[in-house]
């Protein structure tokens, strides 16, 4: 009380981001576009598919070298070995806990699991404690308990993604907070065109 306050200031820092293109070139003839009715309108949906699962593999595992710096190439990765005892190639509940426990407090409102989809089995038997005789569920799959679009873990979206890594590996299972990793992009959206 009565003390003045020490000032601060903000540190602030300026940076320059490129846009890089991602494009898709889909050679067709003329021919070809008569011959299949529906193959245009096909390509349509199809390319930003392909689109899509190259910019998620950039976001996981991009060099930064011309497309995004991954997540498991970034310096800020946290990894969580498994248990002294645990067999290769398993997910126990202690490395979801251990994996959580790392996770910056506030930004597990906003976090996802991504997995690679071959982790499911694991998830669907983990159990509180492995040991016991009677196992608890700690894995809600999508549409039953849960009654949502996606699995949950600790109450956190699971969501399988074609990126992740194969099961026991870096990468299999990935708690992040989209919100800290930042994409810039026209806004424009999506351009096609045709010739």
């Amino acid at each position: 009380e009565l003390a003045a306050i020490g000032q601060s200031k903000p540190l602030l820092g300026f940076d320059t981001m490129r846009l890089a293109k991602l494009s898709a070139l889909v050679p067709l003839s003329e021919e070809l576009l008569e011959d299949a009715v529906g193959l245009e309108s096909w390509l349509r949906m199809k390319a930003p598919e392909k689109m899509v699962a190259k910019i998620n593999t950039a976001i996981i595992r991009g060099s930064g070298a011309g497309k995004p710096l991954g997540m498991l190439n970034s310096p800020s990765l946290v990894t969580v070995a498994k248990e002294t005892s645990q067999p290769a190639a398993t997910v126990y509940f202690a490395n979801i806990n251990n994996m959580w426990s790392r996770m910056l407090a506030s930004w597990r409102r906003n976090a996802i699991w991504l997995i690679n989809q071959d982790i499911e089995p694991q998830l669907d038997a983990m159990a509180f404690d492995p040991s016991a005789t009677s196992k608890v569920p700690v894995y809600v799959g999508q549409g039953g308990v849960s009654s949502s679009p996606y699995a949950t873990l600790k109450g956190r979206p699971v969501v399988p993604i074609e990126a992740c890594s194969t099961l026991g590996t870096v990468g299999d299972i990935i708690l992040v907070d989209m919100k800290q990793y930042w994409i810039l992009r026209k806004a424009a959206g999506i351009r096609t065109d045709t010739s």
